[in-house]
């Protein structure tokens, strides 16, 4: 068993999973040590163990970011839906019920649907149709089979439009929502910029997911605390954030401080789970390595702070 788990990974304290597709063998030997651990309500941070109360640790859920190498030419879909799709069927196996991808993984982050020209764009074929897309149907099709939530970055082209979005898929298959990506290069989307305050939280939903709601930031939208305190509105109690890009989670650690939550940073080049704005489990994928990084995470009511009211708009 010693030999499955990465370095750096401490699987019971921490109750999280590291695989490489090629250790799929020793699955249920690390199953079973994930499930010894998951009882004590600690987890370990170094040499710092936190204590959870019961009321904290009542919703808990195994979430899965799902990792590799992208293509980008030739049949580029095919060739990321099909690594994808092992990846979130051998965490399905070792107990996730949360799989993540990471920024428009379907076309290898080939150019930002945000940044497209419209549906006119060269570049707008790498986007995918709702309800014409055999991939998006394929994805339903995968969390309905292995009755798992998948939230997939995935470039999406709605009439003369094209955005950078997430499509957040539940346990029966149904299309429980859609999210776009706010912020390009520090800056609102040109989509998001124009829309009035309320119109820009309606635009920040969380998704009920069964047992409990669930929130998407992409890539740069971490960098911007704002569209946060619109999702804690919005009832968030879990923040999940597919990027590309720098590998850096941002201020996802200081949201997840502010707001208690958990915070699941799911990106090519590795994945962090945060926990009250601590990364406790931190996986960095090698080259050509195909895996998924799971760990143990809470729903968790957000806690608003005092100056919270005060620094709204």
């Amino acid at each position: 068993m010693a030999a499955s788990l990465q370095q750096g990974t401490q699987l019971m304290p921490h109750r999280s999973i590291v695989f490489s597709s090629v250790r799929l063998f020793l699955l249920m030997s690390l199953v079973a040590c994930c499930c010894a651990g998951t009882s004590s309500g600690q987890t370990t941070n170094g040499d710092k163990t936190i204590q959870k109360s019961p009321s904290e640790t009542a919703r808990t859920i195994r979430v899965a970011g799902v990792i590799f190498d992208h293509v980008q030419q030739g049949d580029y879909r095919q060739a990321n839906f099909q690594q994808a799709e092992k990846l979130i069927r051998e965490s399905a196996a070792a107990g996730a019920k949360i799989v993540c991808t990471v920024e428009q993984f379907l076309d290898g982050y080939g150019f930002d649907a945000n940044k497209m020209q419209g549906a006119a764009d060269s570049n707008a074929e790498r986007c995918e149709v709702i309800g014409q897309s055999v991939y998006v149907q394929r994805l339903s099709e995968l969390a309905r089979e292995l009755n798992v939530v998948i939230v997939a970055g995935v470039a999406l082209k709605e009439g003369t439009k094209t955005f950078n979005s997430a499509l957040i898929f539940e346990l029966d298959g149904n299309l429980a929502g859609t999210y776009r990506k706010t912020h390009n290069a520090g800056k609102y989307a040109r989509w998001f910029a124009p829309l009035s305050v309320e119109e820009k939280q309606a635009a920040c939903p969380s998704f009920p997911i069964g047992g409990g709601r669930l929130s998407v930031k992409i890539c740069n939208d971490r960098r911007f605390p704002e569209t946060t305190r619109y999702m804690v509105d919005n009832g968030c109690e879990l923040l999940l954030c597919p990027a590309y890009g720098s590998y850096t989670p941002g201020k996802l650690v200081d949201d997840s401080a502010k707001y208690g939550l958990w915070a699941v940073f799911v990106h090519p080049q590795g994945c962090q789970f945060i926990d009250r704005g601590q990364v406790v489990v931190e996986r960095r994928r090698k080259p050509g390595e195909s895996l998924f990084v799971m760990h143990e995470v809470e729903f968790r009511s957000p806690r608003r702070l005092a100056d919270e009211a005060a620094s709204s708009p």
